[in-house]
C-alpha cells in the first residue's frame, strides 16, 4: 500500500514539474516575441533615418527548417552557402556587411565578387566586409542550421557581438526561426523580416494561398482544408471520416468550378485513403 502511494507521488511530481518546465518554456517564448517586435518597430520608425546613415547588415543565410526538414534535405550546407551575393549591398558607400558563413569564402572566389565591384565602381569594399565562420560548426551534426551552429560557437558569437556593438546594424536572415529571434535579442539587433511565427504560417501552402487571397491577387484554383493538429487525440473513425467527407466535398466544388483541370485529384484521394492528416488540396 505504502509503495503504490510512492508511486503515485513519483508520477504527481513529474507531473508537475512537466507543467512547471512547459509553463517557462511558453514564458520565455512569449517574452521573446514581444522584444523582438519592439525592436522591429524601432527599426520601422526609424527606417527613413537608417537609410541616409552608416549602417552594418548582418548577413546570417541560415536555413532554419525543421529538424525532419533539414535532416531530409539534399545539399543542406550548400543551400546556406549560395547566398554570396548578398555581399553586392556593398555597392552603397555607407553599408558595411558582417556575413556569416558555414564555410571558409575560397580567396578566389571571394576576389571574384570583389572585383566586380571595383569595376562597378565600389570603392574599398573589402575594408567594409566582415566574414565570420562558426568554428564548432563541423564538430556539431550536419543538420544544424547556421544559426544554431553560431549559438553553440562562443568565439564566432563573440566576434559578431563586438562587430555590432555601438554601431546601427540589422540582422538579414535566409528564414526566420526562434535560433534568429533569439540572436536578434541577445544582440539587440532588429530582424528585417518577418516574426518566426508569420514565417511559419506563410510557408505553408494553406498560408501561401490565404496571403494571395488577401492581397487580391491571382490563386491557383484549389481548396484549404485545415490540417487537425490534435489528430492523435481525434483518432476515432468518426473524425477521419468527417475529414474524408469535407475533403470529397472540396474534390467535387473544384471539379464542378474548373471542368478542364483534371490533374491532381488522383494523388489527393490516395493520400486520403491511406490515412494520412489531410493539408491541402
Amino acid at each position: 500500500m505504502i509503495k503504490s502511494i510512492w508511486t503515485i507521488q513519483a508520477h504527481m511530481r513529474k507531473y508537475a514539474l512537466r507543467k512547471k518546465f512547459e509553463k517557462l518554456l511558453q514564458e520565455k517564448k512569449a517574452k521573446m516575441d514581444r522584444d523582438v517586435k519592439k525592436l522591429q518597430a524601432d527599426l520601422k520608425r526609424g527606417w527613413k533615418h537608417w537609410g541616409h546613415s552608416p549602417r552594418c547588415i548582418v548577413h546570417l543565410p541560415s536555413l532554419s527548417l525543421s529538424q525532419e526538414q533539414r535532416i531530409t534535405s539534399e545539399h543542406f550546407l550548400t543551400r546556406q552557402f549560395s547566398q554570396l551575393a548578398r555581399l553586392c549591398d556593398l555597392r552603397n558607400p555607407l553599408i558595411s556587411i558582417i556575413f556569416i558563413s558555414p564555410l571558409q569564402i575560397p580567396p578566389d572566389l571571394l576576389g571574384y565578387f570583389l572585383s566586380i565591384m571595383h569595376v562597378r565602381g565600389v570603392k574599398d569594399p573589402k575594408f567594409r566586409l566582415k566574414v565570420i565562420v562558426p568554428e564548432n560548426l563541423h564538430r556539431l551534426p550536419g543538420h544544424f542550421s547556421l544559426a544554431q551552429a553560431l549559438l553553440a560557437s562562443p568565439i564566432a558569437y563573440k566576434r559578431l557581438e563586438i562587430a555590432v556593438s555601438g554601431q546601427k546594424a540589422y540582422l538579414v536572415p535566409y528564414r526566420v526561426g526562434s535560433d534568429e529571434q533569439d540572436i536578434s535579442v541577445k544582440l539587440k539587433v532588429p530582424i528585417l523580416g518577418p516574426t518566426a511565427d508569420c514565417c511559419q504560417q506563410c510557408s505553408t501552402k494553406i498560408g501561401a494561398r490565404e496571403l494571395f487571397a488577401e492581397a487580391d491577387m491571382n490563386v491557383a484554383p484549389g481548396a484549404c482544408v485545415k490540417p487537425t493538429y490534435d489528430w492523435k487525440k481525434e483518432n476515432s473513425q468518426n473524425a477521419i471520416q468527417s475529414k474524408k467527407r469535407e475533403i470529397a466535398a472540396k474534390l467535387v466544388s473544384l471539379v464542378k468550378e474548373n471542368p478542364f483541370v483534371r490533374s491532381g485529384c488522383s494523388r489527393s484521394t490516395t493520400s486520403t485513403t491511406r490515412g494520412a492528416t489531410p493539408r491541402s488540396i
